[in-house]
């Protein structure tokens, strides 16, 4: 039996979906509206101020001139000409936490990984941070559309999105915090959650209990409770060694009506007393206390108890 406190661990990789685009013919919004987009990332870059400029086309033509010829009068190249190019603290070429700023010099390297590519003209927008070269931002010039993508193998035809949103999406995890510069290790980084993760759960929790509630018969006023205890106390949970997340999530949801004990098929939640039994029943040498005291690692990573 799945307990909801393992698929509440999952929520934040849930909630970041973004919506995809099936219609390759679907056009981007204006090259300057991402540009704007992207200027704007450039300007989140945290430390001191960067000295910007506008020649990511120059040197596109001076590096890749065939590239630079077979690229005109596409949209690509009004939004790289419209686009900040900048020298990082140190000559750090992150954009993001998770991307490099556009590199003309990086446009077709995927092609090292992807020998076999029917797409010869799709670019390497923004490379992967890690990866920089087989992965990252692949833009396609005839669609107007890209997507996230490491070779092999090929994106499917139903994993690519407006450039635009993708950009849109990485200032919002600015907004939100998630993107940020971590002190202890000098440079961006990227948080597992934030509390909009969490307030985003709390509202998809109580819509759900809501239309649990309506499909089942009416008891009157034992379902209009408005101050329901949450599902668990903090104290319950710190005992536990819960992800931050669940706990954040278990301790401010409100436990539903007694009747609903179920919330799909073969997943039931957590009640203080269930709690407490599985807490004070687990061995020393369950597979989950073993497993930590195996590791070393953050709260972070540490397994939800089922």
């Amino acid at each position: 039996m799945l307990n909801l406190s393992a698929a509440i661990s999952f929520l934040p990789l849930i909630l970041d979906w973004r919506p995809i685009v099936s219609n390759m013919t679907t056009q981007l919004s204006s090259a300057q509206s991402c540009a704007d987009l992207h200027n704007s990332l450039v300007r989140r870059i945290p430390g001191p101020e960067l000295t910007t400029r506008r020649d990511i086309v120059d040197i596109l033509e001076a590096q890749q001139p065939a590239l630079y010829t077979s690229l005109q009068n596409t949209q690509l190249l009004d939004f790289l000409s419209l686009s900040d190019n900048y020298d990082g603290a140190n000559n750090d070429p992150h954009f993001t936490p998770q991307v490099l700023k556009p590199d003309p010099t990086r446009f077709l390297a995927y092609r090292e990984y992807d020998v076999d590519s029917k797409y010869p003209e799709h670019i390497l927008l923004y490379p992967d941070a890690e990866s920089s070269n087989n992965g990252g931002i692949i833009y396609n010039p005839a669609t107007n559309l890209a997507t996230w993508a490491f070779f092999p193998p090929w994106p499917t035809a139903d994993e690519w999105s407006p450039l635009s949103e993708i950009l849109q999406t990485w200032l919002d995890k600015w907004e939100t915090g998630e993107f940020h510069f971590d002190d202890e290790i000098q440079s961006l980084a990227v948080r597992s959650w934030v509390e909009k993760d969490v307030e985003d759960a709390l509202n998809a929790w109580k819509a759900l209990i809501t239309a649990i509630a309506a499909r089942l018969p009416s008891t009157g006023n034992a379902d209009a409770e408005p101050d329901r205890e949450p599902i668990l106390q903090p104290q319950q949970l710190e005992r536990a060694h819960f992800h931050p997340f669940a706990t954040a999530f278990l301790s401010r949801a409100p436990l539903p009506p007694p009747r609903i004990l179920w919330i799909a098929p073969g997943i039931t939640i957590w009640t203080p007393s269930s709690f407490l039994r599985s807490v004070e029943g687990e061995s020393p040498t369950s597979s989950r206390r073993q497993y930590i005291a195996r590791r070393r690692f953050s709260v972070e990573e540490i397994p939800v108890l089922l």
